[in-house]
């Protein structure tokens, strides 16, 4: 997805003030089930645009919206 940024759940908590809470953020991972908490423990910490991809990155990719390879951090 163009303008991603990869962030592991499990370090989120800690890395999420990379992220500008006024901007729109979508979550995706593989099924779902990651992104749906992503996108909970960002709401819950004041990030009022956050929206879950339904389906995820695959469902994503099946419509034939644009993706990246992501950038070496």
């Amino acid at each position: 997805m163009p303008n991603a940024r990869h962030i592991f759940l499990g370090d989120l908590r800690e890395r999420m003030g990379e992220l500008d809470p006024s901007t729109e953020i979508a979550t995706h991972c593989a099924s779902g089930f990651r992104a749906s908490m992503a996108a909970s423990i960002l709401a819950a910490n004041g990030f009022e645009k956050v929206r879950n991809v339904p389906g995820s990155w695959k469902a994503w990719r099946a419509v034939g919206f644009d993706t990246e390879q992501p950038q070496e951090e």
